[in-house]
């Protein structure tokens, strides 16, 4: 506890200073840390870990609108998140909790690090559920030129029932909510574990996706380049759709030659291979989501979801903004038509399509 005390009273809240940085290195730049943290959250805390319970998984590919889906999610109140005031003790938050107490400072909206008008604060829902695959069993997915599909073993699953459980402990009458786009490598193990539990993957024109993905890859790039913090800061959340340690999705557990991450053409074949892959690796618990029906459609897509997902109906009217970009870039044919194709048979698949 002096250890602890010590450590929060030089961690400020707000920007990473030099003692922010130094507890985010301690508690995630360390394996041994977080396992040991997690033991004693759950001997003080003895989390349920009950299967049961109807959770729910948002995972995808990046830049499909899992962060809108996700907050529009949690705003309803049947769910429970990790979010940012969890960090970083993301495998004690109950601890952390005690530790650090209910600070409401800093809870001013700010953009989020991507740039894409979304704004967020201590208390926003986020992905950050990855820290206990990676602190657990990051060797068995987590490659140097990239990320392999996994399977996890029952020993890792009860430990990932009684994770959720710990994040539940406040909520036991909630259901778990998490938006973790690296969930797609172990989808039958999230189902194992949680055989009642609904799994999101939403889906957007490839395209528009690409060039998303395109761009943020190059906005993170620069910001790594300035920020050596924030590059560790998302190595130790196993966040590798772009930036400088950009590690893309390998289904077939092997890396093709090197390719050109500054061309659209690297990242429409990153839409295919993954989309691919999910339309033949999908666990019965599995719906796709097409981004461009929540938004057209919304409130045709969002009642069908509620329904499945036993939410109480909004009051408020349900409105999704769809962004599109104006795209310039050349691609070849043969990948366009490729990912048109698959696009359209997700469409098909999509939960709200008549």
């Amino acid at each position: 506890a002096a250890l602890f005390g010590f450590i929060v009273s030089r961690a400020p809240r707000g920007d990473y200073g030099s003692g922010s940085k130094l507890l985010h290195h301690m508690v995630l730049g360390n394996n041994f840390v977080g396992e040991t943290l997690f033991d004693v959250e759950r001997l003080l805390f003895s989390p349920d870990i009950t299967s049961e319970k109807s959770h729910l998984f948002v995972a995808g590919l990046a830049r499909a609108g899992t962060t809108v889906l996700m907050r529009t999610l949690y705003e309803n109140g049947k769910f429970t998140s990790l979010t940012y005031r969890d960090m970083p003790f993301i495998l004690a938050p109950n601890l952390w909790r005690k530790i650090a107490g209910f600070s409401r400072q800093d809870t001013e909206m700010k953009e989020r690090a991507h740039g894409d008008g979304l704004k967020i604060n201590y208390d926003s829902p986020e992905a950050l559920e990855e820290v206990f695959w990676r602190t657990f069993c990051g060797s068995d997915y987590i490659k140097k030129n990239g990320l392999i599909p996994m399977t996890a073993d029952n020993e890792i699953l009860d430990k990932f029932k009684a994770f959720v459980g710990l994040i539940l402990n406040n909520s036991p009458d909630n259901c778990y909510l998490s938006k973790n786009n690296n969930n797609i490598l172990r989808l039958d193990s999230i189902a194992r574990a949680f055989p009642n539990a609904l799994i999101i993957v939403p889906f957007r024109d490839p395209l528009q996706q690409a060039f998303s993905l395109l761009n943020q890859h190059k906005k993170f790039l620069k910001k790594h380049s300035d920020d050596a913090f924030a590059k560790k800061y998302m190595t130790w959340l196993a966040h590798h759709e772009f930036g400088a340690d950009h590690r893309p999705f390998l289904f077939d557990g092997t890396n093709e030659d090197e390719k050109n991450t500054q061309d659209l053409s690297y990242w429409l074949t990153i839409w295919i291979n993954t989309y691919s892959y999910l339309m033949n690796n999908l666990p019965p618990q599995a719906v796709f989501l097409s981004y461009e029906n929540l938004c057209d459609k919304s409130e045709l897509v969002w009642e069908k979801l509620s329904k499945q997902i036993n939410l109480s109906p909004y009051t408020d009217k349900i409105s999704f903004t769809k962004a599109l970009h104006p795209i310039n870039e050349p691609v070849p044919g043969d990948l366009l038509q490729k990912s048109n194709n698959i696009y359209k048979r997700l469409i098909v698949k999509s939960i709200g399509v008549i």
